[in-house]
């Protein structure tokens, strides 16, 4: 009922957004994971048989240059999309349509998609927390609604479901879940191949996530000593070997894609984009700012810190672990040469770390009800659902850009006291 309610909701908001213009599902970044879909199934990757003008329709998202079609992302978004999209592909057919690959159905499979891997990622979140704390079923459920409500996971799932990000929450999900349920000491074979392909499909779609890669090796780690023996599992030579495959199998369709697209097996499409602000990282700005900043669009954030503040006191190896994830992923994105990312709502890469970051949420949220007096408690709970609130409306009334500075308040205010 839930996903149903949700595909409901975001069809309709699409609905009312034009077609051709930069709010609607295949739009720059979004067509540009999406091309592969249509090149595959429809157009043989020849770029001749595309539609005429559809590059500038569709925001330059990816380019049509002698027959070739090229595009900068990696075909991981397009992967996890590809089920829905063969739905309105045949759909489009059965009602008499043009499939083209970008009409309604195509672009109402993008936002179905989003919701179905929103939906699944929040499920193995709920499994996982419930696996890994003594927290009530109730909480676990408010902290992960809070999360949802709270961040720009609502936007990036709801608004901008063609973006990278929701898919890379749900792959950050089934990881979590695999190493939460399959302690390694019991692990079989199939939780190495199953471990070792998403970890291979999370770089694949955005290489920075390297960094939650890691997640494995960290889990559970509380001394060094369990740290190296953590290292040493992975280093087995049968697990390298799984690692060598799954690898393998996932990115041998990137390379053969570089290849027919760039005469070259490994291609650097990021040409002049790198962190070159390693020695002087706009943190404040990533934290801050009103254009972009996390804690403007992701109100919720405040509790997540708390509760990592009460997992270090109670010297938790998971307060350690988120901490070491929240602080990896502001730095690298304080170092990059454009760290507000362009037209996004709030931090949007910090939307796939929201799922390792609703385990400190659950644990504030169990401090704040059951560890405070009855008159407090109450306070709390008005303030957070006032954060929500606020959090909801500059999500639901956010533009999509700022174009007036990077640390202009007035646009921020215009979007949070805009009228509903």
């Amino acid at each position: 009922m839930l996903f149903m309610l949700l595909c409901n909701y975001s069809i309709n908001i699409h609905t009312g957004i034009p077609y051709k213009t930069f709010r609607s599902e295949l739009w720059a970044d979004r067509a540009g994971y999406h091309v592969y879909l249509p090149a595959l199934f429809i157009y043989q990757f020849s770029a001749n048989q595309f539609p005429d003008s559809i590059e500038e329709f569709t925001g330059h998202g990816y380019k049509l240059d002698n027959d070739k079609v090229q595009t900068k992302y990696t075909y991981g978004v397009a992967l996890l999309q590809a089920p829905f999209f063969l739905g309105a592909h045949i759909l489009t057919q059965l009602r008499n349509q043009t499939p083209d690959g970008y009409s309604i159905y195509y672009r109402n499979a993008v936002d179905i998609a989003a919701i179905f891997y929103l939906i699944f990622g929040m499920l193995l979140l709920y499994l996982s927390i419930i696996n890994f704390s003594s927290s009530r079923k109730w909480v676990v459920l408010l902290a992960l609604t809070s999360l949802f409500l709270g961040s720009n996971v609502y936007y990036y799932a709801i608004m901008e479901g063609g973006m990278s990000h929701i898919y890379s929450f749900f792959l950050f999900s089934v990881l979590i879940f695999i190493n939460a349920k399959w302690p390694k000491d019991k692990s079989h074979l199939w939780v190495w191949v199953a471990e070792s392909l998403i970890v291979s499909l999370i770089v694949l779609i955005r290489p920075i996530n390297l960094v939650f890669a890691t997640l494995p090796i960290f889990w559970n780690t509380n001394t060094f000593a369990e740290l190296r023996q953590h290292i040493f599992y992975q280093l087995r030579p049968k697990r390298l070997l799984v690692w060598l495959i799954c690898i393998t199998l996932v990115a041998l369709p990137q390379l053969m894609y570089w290849k027919y697209a760039y005469g070259s097996f490994i291609k650097d499409t990021y040409t002049n984009e790198g962190f070159v602000n390693l020695t002087k990282p706009y943190v404040f700005g990533v934290l801050f700012a009103p254009a972009n900043g996390l804690l403007p669009y992701s109100v919720i954030m405040i509790g997540v810190l708390f509760g990592c503040l009460f997992l270090l006191r109670a010297n938790h190896w998971m307060g350690k672990l988120c901490l070491m994830h929240f602080v990896g992923i502001v730095y690298l994105t304080a170092s990059w040469y454009t760290w507000q990312f362009g037209c996004s709502c709030g931090m949007r890469n910090m939307v796939e770390y929201s799922s390792i970051l609703a385990f400190p949420l659950t644990i504030f949220f169990d401090k704040v009800i059951y560890q405070t007096p009855k008159v407090p408690k109450v306070i709390i709970l008005v303030v957070l659902t006032l954060l929500v609130m606020i959090n909801l409306k500059v999500n639901y009334h956010f533009y999509g850009c700022y174009f007036t500075g990077t640390w202009n308040w007035d646009d921020y205010l215009k979007t949070l006291f805009y009228d509903l």
